[in-house]
């Protein structure tokens, strides 16, 4: 299902807690929507997170998990996986890093490309 304004605005505004939208475009995660929550997760203000992500969502995943988050990415875009359970860290201002906990779904495409609901983003703190 193609994606337009009217469909993303619907999306976004039925889920409730943390979630993103991504298109995935040229191996690129093009944030089209992050809750006002997610950067928190980061120890960020909105707009320092924002910033980070505006152009690949990528930019805040620890570069030695990149490889498995892209196998991830290509797994639910290629073998059209119903859901994706993945854990990776993430870039954190003040500890480095953080776990973080997710659940991928491809949910349509836009100008060609696969988008991406992330939900159920969950902090593991238990995992230091």
């Amino acid at each position: 299902m193609e994606l337009g304004e009217k469909e993303l605005a619907r999306i976004i505004r039925s889920y409730p807690g943390d979630f993103a939208l991504y298109r995935v475009e040229d191996g690129a995660l093009r944030t089209l929507y992050a809750s006002s929550g997610l950067p928190g997760y980061s120890g960020m203000e909105s707009d320092e997170y924002s910033e980070l992500v505006r152009d690949d969502a990528r930019a805040i995943i620890l570069k030695a998990d990149l490889p498995h988050v892209a196998e991830g990415v290509r797994r639910a875009t290629e073998e059209g996986l119903q859901e994706l359970d993945d854990t990776y860290r993430v870039l954190h201002r003040t500890r480095g890093f953080v776990w973080v906990h997710a659940r991928t779904r491809v949910i349509g495409s836009q100008n060609g490309c696969p988008v991406l609901l992330k939900l159920n983003i969950n902090l593991l703190r238990d995992i230091e």
